[in-house]
């Protein structure tokens, strides 16, 4: 070795030296890298030292350098092998896990990335070396020399060395920073922790272990535990820790240790052998834990649970970790079965086991809570009733629950509480029949009370009719109704109030559901879940009169409920005897006063009676503001009926008479007989003398029919009356009444022989001047014109409108005609007539200046066509602007005005001035055609009663298809009225028709709003038909023009496009409006062509032979199939809204 090889080579272990130095007084690894790095610089003469490691992306990252560190800057190095700065000696030495040197940083290939940098550094060699953590690599440390310094053997050696001396160094550090880690954290167990050496002496303990036994940490290394031990430490105990331990166990158990001060403590000891990786024993581990305070807490609430009353349960995780032998015995199970089980186990059901659950939420809230009325489930499947109280332990885990049985004290509580509703029930129940308005009423009440109660689920009172089949009286609660379908005898051994019929004594069945299950009833025991019932007879006026039955679905008849229960079928006998003796002389005290105000021979109110009815009747027509009419009766030729059969002959014409006059008058009116053959009517309620008239007329009719006498002669006679009206002047009593009836009769007589009428009315002139409302308004200016527009369907515009008479009263009440037409009279429809029409031309005028050019229609009323009429039609029409043609006349077709020869003059006449007539409500009489046809009209207007029906009857559109016949024949317009929904608009649509009118389209409005409509209402255009009627209509329209147009012309009909049903238009439509019903429609829709396609042979062979039934059959049941689709349909719409 020469002189420079030996100062290499001292310097080179300087080197080593001073890095293990470095490393065995490391406490930081960053601090130990950066001085390994400083070392290797300053000792082995190098330019350049660090050491890195690649990040998450693969980028080597510089953790410690030296030297020339500039170099670095910028400096990029990877381990990605795919790409030149990762094919470099850091990169491989990374990958690898080898040692890198190169001497000729210039000529190595895979330095290339670099090579230039590092010259310009100086920087001519290298080495890299992979540093170890954990038998893997963890970092690379790279050395670089300048010029005349390569790495020589020796160098490389000593930097092999230097290499691994880091890698140790790591592992050391690591070591001890977790052993630290450890320390720290055994330092900081709240359990004492030793360990000791083989021979069981101390080698460390904790400062948990020092805080529990009061000993320093020098009086308690190298010491033998056995000074922890006392003369009560249980030497039982201190045998079986020897022995595991020489066995090398672990062991687990509780022993009693003395502390320094010499004070006794419960230790929960746990030992384990420490043995090395040859499984040699190397010492022992001990952790110990102060149990004192829970030994005692166990032993006291042992001694809880053993003395105490009640159940006590120790509860954790809702699992039963210990109980006593009480709540044991309160469930019917054993200790064993009990403890480790979940709590589950003792209740009854799911809810009750929940809502202890929730309470939970408040034990960990505030560290008690109380849940009552729990149901517990006892072994044998009896329910409990328990209160649970439960404490939160310190643990804040576990819970202590002191459990009550309250089942009896409840039952107790609700026996009495029974009782008490039972007799407060039955003291309602006594107040309220004696409020019955009859038998009826109590049976009903006695019912409804007695379930009101809740203890009885249903009650029923039933009894045998003649025949002997038990029926229902009355009932209350669930499944009543279904009683009395059933078809039971009161000789039914089975049936429980049968029983209690026959037998007169109350019947119980305490398991009542399983006795009658099989009985025709047992379905509805077990729907309603009836298990118990009793019956007991109830007597009326001391005879048995029902059984009352009372049905529950538990077993509540114990003897206190049998009591209550014939206790109240008691009060309903003693309230039903209370209320028959009350109805008897009830009874006799009517019979009294209607034998004092009747007359015995005709049953008739008499003359005392008379006299109360008579002012009645005049209060009631001052109060409704209407006429009553008086009416005196004198029987003509009674007198000769006497003479020649006997006074009782005479009395039985009075009889009959009493029996006839009260059926001929109305509801309201009355009649009495004064005595001798003198009768009086009052009769109220009258409008005009057209009312009155119309009634006497029955009264006299009644009177002339012939009488049959017993001995078996006929009788006839006659009748004289006098009418006086009120009210009126001077007659403010009903004795005046009476008076001018009177005299009004006399005049009657006395004009017998040439009068034309049997009655005289006293002051004729007074009705005569009377006006009522209806008229008055009309005179003073109270009608209105309202008007509902006219549909022409076929432009979809408004092309007409029709007026209508309203009267407005001083309130602002609209009267409909309805109301205010039957109060008119004579020249009333003239002048409506009138003030209807001028008023009409008024507004029509006003709209063609707005820019709708419309028709009108007014109604006329055929009572006041004369020639009167004519004039005043000619009049307005002179005064007005416009044409007549634009005005159409509506006559009703119900009148028999049109049945005379004046009335087909009258209407000439009228076409002459230029009107249109249209005859309206046709189809609502029965006028003949042939009249029909000679009457000039140029309209006929459908009875609203058949259209707006349709929805209802669909098969009425055949009698609209017969109409729209009828006027084209005629060669007249037709308006269809009545068209109130829209699926009505959309039939009559496709039917064809084209003026439509009614609420689809507009209701009638007020001119004001006719305008307004006018202006803003358009009528699209629609894809039809939209509707299952229109559907409906169309197959209709379909069939009679198919029809019609085989039998004209049979050979211009294409029979093979008819037998494919999808070519028909009605085959788009069925898919489009049904919804549910469409396979049905779709195929009768192909049977119907495929029975009228076959009709080419008959038809083409000889029209005579040809037979339709196939055809109409198949349309019948298309047509019946798309109507009850239709309801259907409009059913599940009412349903959804």
């Amino acid at each position: 070795m020469t002189a420079t090889d030996s100062a290499n080579f001292l310097v080179l272990n300087t080197l080593l030296t001073k890095t293990h130095q470095a490393i065995s007084g490391a406490e930081d690894e960053s601090v130990l890298l950066q001085h390994l790095c400083e070392i290797a610089v300053q000792q082995a003469g190098l330019k350049l030292a660090f050491v890195s490691r690649p990040d998450t992306q693969g980028r080597f990252q510089f953790l410690a350098a030296a030297g020339q560190v500039s170099y670095l800057k910028d400096l990029f190095l990877s381990c990605d092998a795919l790409i030149p700065e990762g094919q470099g000696p850091a990169a491989r030495s990374w990958r690898e896990g080898r040692v890198y040197f190169d001497n000729n940083f210039a000529k190595a290939p895979f330095l290339a990335p670099w090579k230039e940098h590092a010259l310009a550094y100086g920087l001519t060699a290298s080495a890299t070396l992979p540093v170890f953590h954990d038998g893997k690599v963890w970092a690379v440390l790279s050395v670089y020399s300048g010029e005349g310094t390569p790495f020589d053997e020796a160098l490389q050696t000593i930097l092999q060395q230097l290499s691994l001396q880091i890698s140790q160094g790591l592992e050391r550090l690591h070591d001890v920073q977790k052993l630290r880690f450890l320390r720290a954290s055994v330092e900081a167990l709240d359990s004492g922790v030793t360990i000791a050496d083989p021979q069981r002496h101390f080698i460390y303990a904790n400062q948990a272990f020092l805080k529990l036994t009061g000993y320093t940490e020098e009086e308690v290394l190298g010491h033998d535990c056995k000074f922890l031990q006392s003369p009560q430490t249980d030497a039982q105990t201190v045998r079986q820790i020897a022995i595991a331990l020489a066995q090398e166990q672990s062991y687990t158990g509780e022993i009693l240790n003395q502390r320094k001060d010499g004070a006794l403590f419960w230790n929960r000891l746990h030992i384990d052998p420490i043995l090395n990786d040859q499984g040699t024993l190397t010492g022992f581990i001990g952790l110990q834990q102060d149990i004192t305070q829970e030994r005692e807490n166990r032993n006291l609430l042992q001694t809880l649970q053993d003395n105490a009353a009640v159940g006590i349960m120790v509860v954790r995780q809702r699992h039963i970790v210990q109980c006593n032998q009480n709540m044991a015995d309160m469930m019917g199970l054993s200790l064993e079965r009990m403890i480790g089980q979940d709590t589950r186990l003792l209740y009854a059901d799911e809810a009750n086991w929940e809502r202890v659950g929730q309470a939970y939420a408040e034990l960990f809230q505030t560290g008690t809570t109380v849940v009552r009325r729990i149901a517990f489930s006892h072994a044998d499947q009896q329910p409990l009733l328990i209160d649970a109280f439960g404490t939160l332990l310190e643990d804040q885990e576990t819970s202590i629950w002191t459990v009550v049985d309250v089942t009896e004290s409840v039952q107790q509580a609700q026996q009495l509480r029974k009782q008490q509703d039972i007799y407060q029930a039955l003291a309602v129940e006594a107040d309220l029949l004696l409020q019955g308005r009859d038998a009826q009423d109590m049976l009903e009440i006695t019912c409804t009370k007695l379930v009101d109660m809740g203890i009885f689920h249903t009650i029923g009172i039933v009894r045998p009719d003649p025949q002997g089949r038990v029926q229902v009286l009355a009932g209350a609660g669930p499944g009543v109704e279904k009683m009395q379908p059933f078809q039971i005898y009161v000789d039914d051994p089975s049936c429980l109030s049968a029983r209690a019929w026959r037998e007169q004594k109350t019947i119980l069945h305490s398991d009542f559901s399983s006795s009658q299950a099989n009985r025709p009833w047992g379905q509805i025991l077990a729907t309603f879940g009836w298990s118990s019932a009793l019956a007991t007879p109830v007597w009326r006026d001391g005879k048995p009169f029902a059984v009352i039955t009372f049905i529950s679905t538990e077993p509540v008849f114990d003897s206190d409920t049998i009591t209550a229960c014939e206790r109240a079928a008691s009060l309903l006998e003693h309230s039903m005897d209370e209320y028959d003796l009350k109805e008897r002389l009830r009874f006799l005290q009517e019979q009294a006063v209607q034998i004092a105000r009747t007359d015995l021979i005709t049953g008739l109110p008499n003359r005392r009676f008379l006299d109360i009815q008579m002012e009645q009747s005049m209060a009631r027509a001052e109060r409704h503001d209407q006429l009553l009419a008086v009416c005196m009766l004198d029987l003509d030729g009674f007198k000769p009926v006497n003479d020649t059969y006997g006074h009782q002959a005479g009395d039985e014409v009075l009889a009959t008479l009493g029996k006839r006059l009260p059926e001929a008058l109305r509801k309201s009116d009355f009649v009495a007989r004064l005595g001798g053959d003198e009768f009086v009517l009052l009769l109220e309620d009258l409008q005009n003398l057209n009312d009155l008239a119309s009634i006497l007329k029955k009264v006299e009719d009644t009177i002339t029919a012939p009488i049959a006498l017993s001995h078996g002669a006929s009788v006839q006679i006659g009748a004289s009356m006098g009418v006086a009206l009120y009210p009126s002047q001077d007659m403010d009593t009903g004795d005046n009444l009476l008076r001018l009836a009177d005299q009004a009769l006399y005049e009657s007589k006395k004009n017998m022989s040439y009068r034309e009428r049997f009655w005289v009315l006293f002051g004729e002139d007074i009705l005569a001047n009377r006006r009522n409302p209806a008229q008055i308004l009309l005179d003073r200016g109270g009608l209105e014109v309202w008007y509902q527009p006219i549909l022409d369907s076929h432009k979809g515009k408004i092309v007409g409108i029709e007026a209508l008479a309203r009267l407005r009263d001083a309130d602002g009440k609209i009267w409909p005609p309805a109301q205010f037409l039957p109060l008119l009279q004579g020249e009333d429809f003239s002048d409506l007539n009138k003030q209807v029409l001028t008023q009409a031309l008024k507004d029509l005028s006003m709209l063609d200046a707005q820019g709708w050019p419309l028709w009108v229609a007014v109604n006329l009323d055929p009572r006041s066509l004369s020639g009167s009429c004519i004039t005043c039609l000619r009049e307005i029409l002179g005064e007005s602007t416009v044409d007549a043609s634009r005005i159409t006349l509506e006559i009703l077709e119900g009148e028999d005005f049109l049945e005379r020869q004046t009335a087909l003059e009258l209407l000439q006449k009228i076409k002459a001035l230029g009107f249109r007539l249209a005859l309206d409500d046709v189809g609502s009489a029965y006028n003949s055609l042939l009249r029909m046809k000679d009457l000039p009209i140029d309209e006929i207007k459908l009875d609203q009663g058949f259209v707006r029906t349709l929805e209802q009857r669909p098969q009425d559109l055949h009698f609209l298809g017969t109409i729209q016949d009828l006027a084209t024949g005629m060669k007249v317009d037709l308006v269809v009225e009545g068209v109130e929904t829209e699926d009505i608009l959309d039939a009559v649509t496709v039917m064809g028709s084209t003026l439509l009118q009614g609420y689809a389209i507009a209701k009638p409005m007020p001119f004001s709003e006719l305008q307004g409509f006018l202006k803003h209402t358009i009528f699209p255009h629609q894809h039809r038909p939209n509707s299952l009627l229109g559907l409906y209509a169309a197959r209709l329209g379909q069939h009679e023009a198919l029809k019609k147009t085989i039998t004209r012309s049979p050979r211009a009909v294409d029979y093979l496009t008819l037998d494919d049903a999808t070519a028909c238009p009605l085959h788009g439509d069925i898919h489009r409006l049904v919804r549910d019903n469409v396979n049905r429609l779709d195929h009768l829709h192909r049977e119907y062509h495929r029975a009228i396609a076959v009709m080419d042979g008959p038809f083409l062979a000889s029209q005579s032979g040809a037979d339709w039934s196939a055809v109409d059959q198949a349309m019948i049941d298309f047509e019946q199939a798309i109507v009850e689709t239709y309801f259907e349909e409009k059913s599940k719409k009412r349903q959804t809204s």
